[in-house]
């Protein structure tokens, strides 16, 4: 999994969009209609046991091509804050009228919040209902989520701006029709063996009509040949990132932030890591119990420490009253839980270090990295995660 291969020359640009990114909040799916220059907010009601009032849906902007700058003032000379990029989209201050236009943004700036401007131009829309912003609405990064697409690592393959169809495959990709017998042949065992291995099986989901004919990709790249739908190449041990997994012929896709396709079955699935981080408040500290369980325990007779039938599971991230000193003699810390003590030998406790230790400001945000526990160390001031 450290390994890994570039794209160069031609198809390094080609590559760009099926890496990570960052989008905003998405909508729901509607039906299909024309989309106009002038959207009246959609009504919801809230339903409660006596009265039913009706709720405006907040005006937004939709980014379906590129990304979409954010500026400080209604002028791209302002300073810039932020971009939303293709998938993403911003909610619009009321009233929802372009403050302004000029030569930059003829479609005019609009005002967002929680602050700053945007330019409306070809590649966003105000309207939820048309094809691209329902696409993005189905298929997107996940904003809120510890990993935003899945991923894996691909073998040699193209990326396609569309659905190939079956003699495209067989131009772009030597030894397809082998291939695909191989796959029908697997599945057909696992048929009769009644064996599921995920990936050799279609996932029952047919590619949209409005994906399928490739016009929806925010970046537009440009196929290689004339007539052609192959618009890069993934080398061996390429880093994939997908938003969907579709069918369409024979084969099962993978569907990129940017909608291009890439063939499963020239990617290996990664195994993603159960582990996650946790917010240590300030003035506290956190240990963690590794493969096997910790007494815990209570102060008794003469103060000495005696072990309770209670006990942390493995795996668990144990609180404590406040953060462990690296050069303290204690052999016992007490944890958020009034009265009860973890044994330090029991546990992997984390020891932050102040930052001016590295002649670092005490509000800056850097990271720390202890090899000998294994524990990585998010600083934003005095708050450590």
């Amino acid at each position: 999994m450290d390994r890994r291969a570039h794209p160069s020359g031609i198809w390094g640009a080609a590559l760009l969009s099926i890496f990570i990114s960052d989008c905003g909040s998405h909508e729901e799916r509607s039906p299909t209609r024309d989309a106009s220059r002038s959207v009246v907010p959609a009504v919801a009601s809230v339903r409660s046991a006596t009265t039913t009032t009706p709720v405006t849906e907040p005006a937004r902007l939709f980014v379906l091509m590129g990304s979409t700058e954010v500026r400080a003032d209604a002028a791209k000379s302002s300073p810039l804050l932020g971009a939303v990029r293709a998938g993403g989209s911003v909610e619009l201050r009321a009233p929802v009228i372009a403050v302004r236009a000029d030569r930059d943004c003829p479609e005019g700036w609009f005002a967002v919040h929680p602050r700053g401007f945007v330019c409306a131009d070809k590649g966003t829309t105000r309207d939820k209902l048309a094809p691209g912003a329902r696409i993005f609405a189905e298929y997107h990064l996940a904003p809120n989520a510890a990993l935003p697409a899945s991923y894996g690592i691909a073998g040699m393959t193209p990326v396609y701006l569309r659905v190939p169809t079956f003699d495209e495959q067989v131009r772009s990709e030597p030894g397809i029709a082998q291939r695909l017998h191989k796959l029908a042949t697997l599945r057909a065992q696992q048929d009769a063996e009644s064996k599921d291995e995920g990936d050799v099986r279609p996932v029952g989901l047919e590619v949209p009509d409005d994906l399928r004919a490739g016009a929806l990709a925010p970046l537009s790249p440009r196929p290689l040949l004339a007539d052609s739908p192959v618009t890069g190449l993934l080398n061996q041990g390429t880093r994939v990132a997908w938003v969907g997994e579709l069918d369409a012929g024979e084969r099962t896709w993978l569907l990129t932030p940017d909608l291009l396709f890439v063939p499963r079955d020239r990617v290996k699935r990664a195994v993603v890591s159960g582990f996650h981080g946790v917010e240590v408040p300030s003035g506290q500290g956190i240990a963690f119990i590794g493969q096997r369980g910790a007494r815990r325990y209570h102060k008794g007779d003469k103060r000495k420490f005696v072990a309770m039938a209670e006990i942390w599971a493995p795996g668990t991230a144990v609180s404590l009253a406040e953060p462990a000193t690296r050069w303290s003699d204690e052999k016992f810390l007490e944890t958020t839980n009034p009265g009860v003590f973890l044994r330090i030998d029991d546990a992997i406790v984390a020891h932050p270090t102040p930052a001016p230790r590295w002649a670092l400001d005490p509000d800056s945000r850097w990271i720390e990295i202890s090899a000998k526990t294994h524990l990585l160390m998010l600083h934003d001031g005095a708050r450590v995660s």
